[in-house]
């Protein structure tokens, strides 16, 4: 009956008891067809985290009596066994309203519970806790190892360092890792960046995900799941208005996995879509001029109205990162001089567009892993029609991309004339040097993302979503989505 059920719960000894969860809202699809309206989850430790044997004994006033005994035994090297019993009496017969039926039912109650662990490849335990600086060769191993799919495969590596470069995506960096508490092995890891960015017009810090990453014998268990209940947690401690993230369009893994409403992780709220394609660096072009405009690269006397600059046009982005000058010695903008830039100015000196060139190879990698579908076959046509024009070679696989990411755009009024003039003389300026690819990101509704009709590419993108860990999201404007390609 539904009574002894309750009742049944008794009979788990209290030192049994890992944790308990009480989950709102429709769960049926973990937790069977009854979970329509929530669940209370009792979760019992692990044979290796219980007492050999534990007992307990309580007696109140209203004439209850209760006592407890948990003890564990293991069968092999395979099998471990928790196993409790409870008694419990109650015989005070309570009746304040005097119509002959007992207020509380009165028991006199044996309980016992067990519960049998196999120690299988398929049931590991996972522990959820923040990395430290002695994993970062296990957390760049796991980046190596996960391939993001697509028609073209990549792997985003941070060699030789994954705690160096950190603060590219955010100013404060919490990354977490799962361990198999059995083994000791890397299961997944991901991040929580903090860091100052525009949202509707006004200056605040967000968070952005990045760097979930599941070891692929971890995929089917609930890992995934703890990892979000981590997130809620830091969340909970330190709590931000609002959190982005951006997921590959071709990862269909991801996208399955983690927007599909699943229990226990938070709801993802599409954004739109952002292209970040890579301009292939070929047939020179010729100069792109505006009159009153020229353009010329940064010097250290422009340092301060530069920043000042973007950070003007970045208010008027959605998500749009705060930078300073500092940032170009502190580490979040790791590898970025003053001389990367490259200005847009009137004849009187002001600025009106401004983009950097941050070439990030020797600390974050994009390497090719697989080429499939069309491009399986694509390639060696495209190869060999490279040996009679200036376009290099798509990469064989393993080998990493050869690029540069145009970051920090900055356009003042949106002028796609000054930001044609601006992208020409960078692609102009690198043309047969070392780099065969310039990366850019325009969101879907940039009224810049014309300019990219201009280029030869290979097209790419990701879908940007809003992630909701409160009741009620964030609640955004009209401002175009900015998404910075040097912190992807």
């Amino acid at each position: 009956s539904a009574l002894g059920t309750v009742y049944g719960l008794s009979g788990i000894p209290n030192s049994l008891v890992e944790r308990i969860e009480i989950v709102k809202g429709p769960t049926s699809s973990l937790y069977g067809s009854e979970a329509v309206a929530g669940l209370i989850n009792i979760i019992t430790k692990k044979a290796y985290a219980a007492p050999k044997a534990s007992a307990d004994f309580f007696s109140t006033s209203w004439g209850e009596h209760n006592a407890d005994l948990g003890f564990k035994f293991s069968l092999g090297k395979k099998v471990d066994v928790l196993s409790g019993i409870n008694y419990f009496n109650f015989q005070n017969r309570i009746d304040m309203n005097k119509d002959n039926f007992t207020d509380l039912t009165l028991q006199d109650r044996i309980s016992a519970f067990q519960k049998w662990n196999f120690n299988r490849k398929d049931n590991m335990s996972i522990h959820i806790q923040l990395a430290q600086a002695e994993d970062d060769a296990k957390l760049r191993a796991l980046l190596r190892e996960n391939v993001m799919e697509g028609e073209i495969g990549v792997s985003f590596r941070r060699e030789p360092s994954y705690f160096a470069v950190s603060r590219i995506q955010g100013a404060s960096a919490q990354v977490f890792k799962g361990v198999n508490t059995q083994t000791g092995e890397l299961a997944g890891l991901g991040a929580r960046f903090r860091l100052p960015a525009y949202v509707n017009g006004e200056l605040m810090d967000i968070g952005y995900l990045a760097d979930l990453r599941l070891n692929v014998a971890y995929r089917a268990g609930m890992t995934l799941q703890r990892s979000y209940d981590f997130l809620r947690q830091q969340h909970a401690q330190q709590p931000l208005p609002v959190y982005t993230t951006m997921i590959l369009k071709d990862n269909h893994l991801a996208l399955n996995a983690l927007t599909r409403n699943r229990a226990r992780l938070p709801p993802y709220l599409p954004l739109g879509l952002v292209h970040t394609p890579m301009l292939l660096l070929g047939w020179q072009k010729a100069e792109y001029r505006v009159d009153g405009i020229h353009i010329r690269q940064a010097e250290p006397a422009d340092t301060s109205a530069v920043f000042q600059f973007i950070n003007q046009q970045h208010q008027r982005r959605q998500f749009a990162p705060y930078y300073c000058p500092d940032d170009l010695v502190n580490g979040r903008l790791y590898g970025l001089r003053i001389q990367d830039f490259y200005l847009a100015c009137k004849e009187n000196g002001q600025i009106v567009g401004a983009l950097a060139v941050w070439e990030q190879s020797a600390f974050r990698q994009i390497h090719v892993e697989h080429y499939r579908g069309i491009w399986r076959y694509l390639r060696p046509i495209y190869n060999g029609l490279c040996r009679f024009t200036p376009f290099a070679p798509l990469p064989a696989v393993s080998e990493k991309l050869r690029c540069a990411y145009i970051s920090l755009l900055a356009i003042e009024q949106d002028d796609l004339a000054v930001c044609r003039a601006l992208l020409r003389t960078v692609y102009r300026a690198h043309c047969g040097g070392g780099w065969h690819y310039l990366v850019c990101a325009f969101h879907e509704r940039d009224p810049l993302l014309p300019v990219l009709a201009d280029y030869a590419k290979i097209s790419a993108g990701g879908y940007l979503f809003q992630v909701q860990f409160d009741e009620q999201p964030f609640a955004l404007d009209g401002h175009v989505p900015y998404v910075e390609a040097g912190a992807l």
